[in-house]
Order: structure tokens, then sequence, then C-alpha cells
């Protein structure tokens, strides 16, 4: 007889997501181009010419970049906690935006800066590439107006970070195929989670009620009243495999007092080599922490994320 002992980690992925720390990313809102309000209720896109990154030292390979955003859903914390989240003051609804496609031909070139000392730091082009990369929130005003944009970072020693989540929660398969269905789940990116056996995430909006094939909702739902994020375990995102599906599970947001850290660098997440070519049907972001080295958070050139999408209607 062996008897086996194992020591979890509950401080770590994926027995623990985060904290984040959002970071404003320098874009304006002109800088987007974006449908009208009334048509971001579905899945929409945004598009951007690659003349705005080249003023912050990005150089783009292409005439323009297009970013696949998550339907809009009214902001769900108050103005303590906005100020927390670096959420604009006058923002009523929000969006992810998810890493944009063929992100890995953005490079870094400082020569590419017209003018060094009215340029913002060099910082803010990091936040622009992470968004590009990883994804990040789009805020609006009442009118749909586009107020800013943040992306998410590692804390530093001692800021208790502006984004929190609550434990893990199981997730049922049902729930996997109503959402690829939509076309929400994508291959991870980030080097922490693919190590640790993370494949496919999906972020989940603010008191989502998924429903069945035939537009049923189900009895059991996920309890995210501010949103969450996915993670599933196998490449096969509709997998039968038991062995495999109870380590699926998501991880709801949960506001936290506002705590508003001293002016820090922004620290990025880092990016797996090599990703193998899927469809944009398998899309959504995801992002975690992990106790690594700061060389371990070095973006690295990875594949991304291409094809088709289908708006989600939920």
């Amino acid at each position: 007889r062996l008897s086996l002992f194992l020591l979890v980690d509950k401080e770590s992925f994926p027995q623990k997501l985060g904290p984040f720390r959002p970071v404003a990313v320098p874009f304006e809102a002109d800088d987007f181009e974006l449908p009208e309000a009334s048509l971001r209720q579905r899945g929409f896109y945004w598009q951007m010419r690659t003349g705005v990154l080249e003023g912050y030292g990005l150089c783009v390979k292409t005439s323009t970049i297009t970013g696949q955003v998550s339907p809009q859903h009214p902001v769900t914390v108050d103005e303590e906690q906005k100020q927390t989240a670096a959420i604009p003051a006058e923002a009523t609804a929000f969006a992810w935006s998810y890493p944009v496609a063929d992100w890995e031909r953005v490079e870094s070139d400082a020569y590419a800066m017209g003018n060094w000392e009215t340029t913002p730091k060099l910082e803010g082009s990091a936040a622009m590439k992470s968004f590009l990369s990883v994804g990040g929130y789009l805020y609006f005003d009442s009118e749909g107006q586009l107020l800013g944009a943040t992306t998410l970072g590692r804390p530093q020693e001692g800021d208790p970070g502006g984004l929190h989540f609550g434990d893990p929660q199981p997730w049922k398969p049902e729930w996997t195929a109503a959402l690829f269905q939509q076309g929400r789940f994508q291959e991870i990116t980030m080097k922490s989670l693919v190590e640790l056996g993370a494949k496919m995430s999906c972020w989940l909006r603010p008191n989502e009620v998924l429903e069945s094939a035939d537009g049923q909702e189900f009895s059991v739902q996920p309890v995210v009243p501010h949103g969450g994020f996915v993670y599933l375990f196998h490449e096969d995102v509709l997998s039968a495999d038991e062995s495999k599906l109870c380590l699926d599970r998501y991880f709801p947001v949960v506001p936290k007092a506002a705590s508003v850290a001293q002016e820090q660098l922004f620290r990025p997440f880092s990016l797996v080599d090599g990703l193998q070519p899927a469809t944009r049907a398998l899309a959504e972001p995801l992002l975690e922490t992990h106790e690594e080295s700061d060389d371990d958070f070095t973006m690295t050139p990875a594949k991304s994320i291409s094809g088709g999408y289908s708006p989600a209607s939920a």
C-alpha cells in the first residue's frame, strides 16, 4: 500500500488568480475606429491606423490593426473602486478587447518616436503593446463615446493590485459548449499559465446567463456579478475526458476597498513561444500571475490566433 501526500500552493494559479494592477493605456479616443454604439451590444471590432503606434515607439508591419471586442456591459463598481482599477470616472459601460491578430508583428522601435521630449514615457508603449498582445478593457460614457483603455500588469511588492478575484469555482462542460458556439474561447499565450497546464480561456461578462443550443437557460449559472475568467486545461475545447474536465474552473472578479498605489513602472506579463495557429472561433483573452523572476516577464514572440469570429448575442 502506497500513501501519497500532496502539498497544494493555495497562493498560486490554479488555486488563485491575480491580483492584477490595471494601468491606463495612453490611447486617445480618436485612435480607434469603432462601430456605432447601438451595434456594440454584440461582439464587435475596432481598427487603428498603425501611425498611431509609431508615435509611441512601436513599429507595425501592416497599415492597420484590428481588435475583437466582447459585447458591452454596464460598469458594476462604485466610484471609489473605479479609481483603484484605473477606470475613468465618467465610464458607464465597458468591454474586453481581445489580443489583436498578428500582435507579434508589433515591435518596439524607439527611433520611430517623432518627438522624444513630448512623447509620453516609454512605459506608455509597453502598456500599448500589452493591450495589443494580452488584451485590456475599453470604457465608454453614457453617450457611447470611448473614454479610455486599460491593460493589466503585475503588482510590485507592497502594491495590493486593483483587480482581485475570488476562489476558483468548478466549471461545467455544458457551459463550455454554450460559449464555444459564440466564439468565446482563445488559446492561452501567457507563459506562466501554460506551464501549469492551462490551455484555453474566456472572459465572462458580469451576470452572464448561459443557454443551451435550443435557447434554454441552464438551471445552474456561473456566479460572476462583476465578470470573471474561465480556464480550461485541455486543448480540445469540447473534450469529454473527465480526468481533464475536472480541472476546469473560473475565477469571479471581486471588488476590493480602494487602495491607490504610488506611481510605478508598468510590469507586463510574459507570453509563450511558438503557439500553433488556432481559429478566432476559439476566442477570449486570459491573464494570470505566477511567482517568477522579472526576467521571465519579458515579452517573447508567439503566433497569434486568427480566423473568423461569430459575435455573441448573450
